[in-house]
Formats: structure tokens, sequence, C-alpha cells
């Protein structure tokens, strides 16, 4: 059943507050909008455990719908859009990565350390239940949010926004792409005459099943497939190797001797690598 203009929509968060490396819990607040996005109601309260609280329960519900692999993930806030009990869609900021490509472009400077801890989260989830897309929930989540995720900048790296463009649309800008090595796309697109989505290449789980209905002889192409790619750092990313440099000879061995579930992590290494990444940043207005 779609959400329809007038009902009422509640918007629940959790957080935790960096000290130092530590993430401790503090509390959690429940808002309801309407659908004009005024706020009606605001309580905060005490949340005694929340790393196994509702809101994390929130993402469970939905985490098997996303691209990536359903896992339970480190976070600094959870929103959760809800109609009636039932968890239309949640937003997921976490922690940003020390470094990465964008970010310098965005603020016209490098962050520290401390000022990445202090003033900067980053989105690394936005899931819609099926049910509920097409009818811009995603871009409800990302533009009701980005000012309450407590901190001035917001970054995320997205693949779908080259395709789905809902985190401008909710006011993010886009900064940089990200292009990647040819080569990995070839091999990609190779992988699509034995039925691999490269959406869905990056599901570990996805791969598994496909691999499961294959016969022996379609396992050993697609390990033929992947022997094409070149270039020790790929190699080694693709391998998960720890040596400093990766030969020909042993890539292709590590490749032969994979078991399907060893593939198909390969397969998803491959899908990340293979992405074009597009890098999106917020600054929280001042005026």
């Amino acid at each position: 059943m779609p959400i329809y203009q007038g009902d009422r929509i509640t918007i629940k968060v959790t957080w935790k507050d960096k000290e130092g490396n530590l993430v401790n819990p503090t509390a959690h607040s429940i808002k309801i909008y309407d659908s004009a996005g005024t706020e009606r109601h605001s309580d905060t309260t005490p949340d005694r455990n929340p790393s196994t609280g509702v809101f994390e329960e929130d993402y469970e519900k939905l985490a098997g719908f996303h691209y990536r692999d359903a896992h339970s993930i480190v976070h600094q806030k959870i929103f959760a859009l809800k109609r009636g009990d039932e968890t239309a869609g949640v937003i997921v900021y976490s922690s940003p990565a020390i470094a990465t490509f964008g970010r310098h472009k965005a603020l016209g400077r490098k962050l520290t350390i401390p000022e990445i801890n202090r003033d900067l989260t980053r989105i690394s989830r936005v899931i819609v239940h099926p049910k509920y897309r097409t009818i811009g929930l995603g871009v409800k989540l990302v533009a009701e949010t980005l000012s309450l995720a407590g901190k001035p900048y917001v970054e995320t790296i997205a693949v779908m926004a080259k395709y789905n463009p809902f985190f401008e649309k909710a006011g993010m800008k886009r900064i940089a792409e990200s292009v990647p090595n040819r080569e990995l796309v070839g091999v990609v697109e190779r992988l699509r005459g034995f039925g691999f989505n490269p959406v869905f290449l990056t599901s570990e789980k996805m791969n598994l099943r496909k691999l499961r209905k294959m016969s022996a002889q379609e396992v050993q192409r697609v390990k033929e497939v992947l022997r094409e790619i070149s270039g020790s750092v790929y190699r080694k990313r693709i391998t998960a190797a720890h040596q400093a440099y990766l030969t020909e000879e042993e890539f292709n061995a590590r490749v032969d001797a994979a078991s399907l579930e060893k593939l198909a992590k390969m397969l998803r290494i491959l899908g990340f690598l293979a992405q074009t990444k597009v890098y999106l940043f917020w600054k929280k207005s001042t005026a």
C-alpha cells in the first residue's frame, strides 16, 4: 500500500557519540512529521541497549533488499521511515574513511583526523522496501535526515547515482566520479554471458547461488574469464593475497584452486573494482 498525501510518517533515530576511538551509545529520539515535512511531535528518551535496539532491527528487516550483501554495520545514526508498524525505508550514517576520492575537491583542503571525526559523517546505506519504491521515499529519507545527522558535512560514495541521482535530488552535490579500469569492465561484461548481472555482482550470496547452479564446465569457463585479468594490484585485491607481488602463474593457480565459495568472493571484489563510483557532498547551511 503506498504512502498517501496526508499520512503521518514516523522517523526514528539512534546515535552514538565518538569519544576518542570509542563509540558510546547515548540516547534516541522519535520524531513525527506530516506530509509537508513539519515536525508534529518530538520525544527523547534514554536508550539502554541501542546495540540491539529497534533501530538496528529496522535496518535488519530491509538489509536483504540492498544490492550489497546484508550484514550488520557499525553506525553513528540510523533513521527509519515508518508507516504504522511497518518499516518502509532506512538510512544509515556511519563513520567516514580517513581518505577518499572527491573530499579534497569538495572542501578545498585535506581534513585532519580529528576534524574528520568531529565534522564529517557518511551515508553508508539507503534502503527502501520494494513495495514502497518509485514514489520518492529514497529522496525523502536523505533530504529529511541530512540536517539531523549531527555533523556539518555529509558525504557518500554511490554507485547507482549515475543512473538514479536521488542524492542530488535530496540536496547533495555531485563532486567527482571515479572511472574503473577498462579491462575489469570488459571482464565483467564477459561474465554477462554466464548470467551474472553487473549490478548484483557485488553480492557474494547471489554469486554463490548462481555458481551452484552451474555445471563444472561452466564454472571452469568463469575461472578462465577471471584469469584474463592482468596487473598485480588487481590480482592481489581479487584474490585477497597478502604478499607484496602476485605473478600471473600464482594468480592463475589461486583462481583454479578456488572453491565455489572463494570464487563467489572473488567475483564480489571484481564487481566493486569495476563500478563507476560517484562522490557526493552536503554542507550544513550557516545561514
